[in-house]
């Protein structure tokens, strides 16, 4: 079966598609029901549109087409739809990254780079913080007497052991990673073809 929209609105099918459009445009402003809405927002969109207009019309008088269905006509509405109004995400932006600071040249010594010198200076800071560690240590275990202070002292010896295994930790694993950067940026340096 075909669906007649011209004839199921009762629209004259000699007007033009604007004046169909207005037509449509103002039912549908007086339309509550919400079924009727898509029919006639539907029919809007292909009778409004001269090119979907086209496609319908040709399919509606074409004796070798037997079917045209609501699913055929959304398909006509959705032809040649204009772009939506809107919300439109925003364009991406690509993060600017300055990369020419990094590379080193080959022949450059440890010593004179921040990256190393921050580094060591953290180590060294772990350290410290573990031997102030051990120093308060030992002074609560001469202080400590009697049975509980055995429990205390060797709770403190726990923390204590504890806390050198995670500085040794520390030191390996930052001068692991500071090497690797540093070898990194040396390869860098040297495929940027900087010299000494």
């Amino acid at each position: 079966m075909k669906y007649d929209l011209y004839e199921d609105l009762n629209l004259d099918r000699s007007a033009d598609s604007s004046t169909i459009a207005q037509l449509l445009s103002q039912r549908l402003s007086i339309t509550a029901s919400p079924e009727e809405q898509d029919k006639l927002s539907t029919a809007r969109a292909i009778l409004g549109n001269p090119s979907n207009r086209s496609v319908y019309d040709a399919e509606l008088d074409d004796a070798s087409r037997t079917s045209l269905d609501i699913s055929r006509l959304r398909e006509i509405a959705a032809m040649n739809a204009p772009a939506q109004q809107g919300w439109n995400p925003a364009p991406r932006q690509q993060l600017q990254f300055d990369t020419n600071w990094f590379p080193v040249a080959p022949g450059r010594q440890r010593s004179s780079s921040l990256m190393w010198a921050i580094g060591t200076g953290l180590i060294v800071l772990a350290w410290v913080y573990l031997f102030l560690k051990m120093a308060f240590l030992s002074s609560a275990v001469q202080q400590s007497t009697g049975f509980t202070g055995l429990f205390e002292a060797a709770d403190a010896l726990d923390s204590a052991s504890a806390t050198a295994f995670n500085v040794v930790l520390f030191t390996v694993c930052t001068g692991v990673g500071l090497q690797l950067l540093w070898n990194i940026r040396m390869v860098m340096g040297r495929r940027k073809g900087l010299s000494e």
